[in-house]
């Protein structure tokens, strides 16, 4: 059994092509996103979790 509330630690390592963000977020109660390559790096990576 998994405990609850089950939070997701994703970083800028995961390819957001590679998740079915829609699954995986009826599947999770919360999630923590670490990237430290700057602003624009979290930017982009934003905009493609928002695309899929």
């Amino acid at each position: 059994m998994i405990p609850k509330p089950v939070i997701l630690d994703i970083s800028e390592w995961q390819l957001p092509e590679a998740i079915d963000y829609g699954k995986l977020a009826k599947n999770i109660d919360g999630q923590l996103y670490g990237c430290n390559m700057g602003p624009s790096t979290e930017i982009y990576i934003l905009k493609r979790i928002l695309e899929n």
